[in-house]
């Protein structure tokens, strides 16, 4: 689905933004509703929920994902 330019489903099997690598930025995560969970190359997790924010400077060489949870297959 593509709402307002942007296609917030990229995962096939699991909504969300499967491993990709970021390079000496910045992102911002604020979920609105849900629960996103979010792992990177170097060990890292977490788990957001709804109205939470995240801030986070992505270093070089590093890989990150974000996979909403499927709390109901039909969607």
């Amino acid at each position: 689905m593509i709402k307002d330019g942007y296609s917030m489903y990229y995962g096939r099997t699991v909504p969300g933004f499967p491993y990709l690598p970021h390079k000496g930025f910045e992102t911002i995560t604020i979920n609105i509703e849900g629960i996103v969970d979010k792992t990177d190359s170097m060990g890292a997790a977490g788990t957001f929920m709804s109205e939470d924010v995240q801030w986070m400077t992505a270093g070089s060489g590093v890989q990150h994902s974000e996979m909403f949870a499927l709390v109901n297959e039909s969607n």
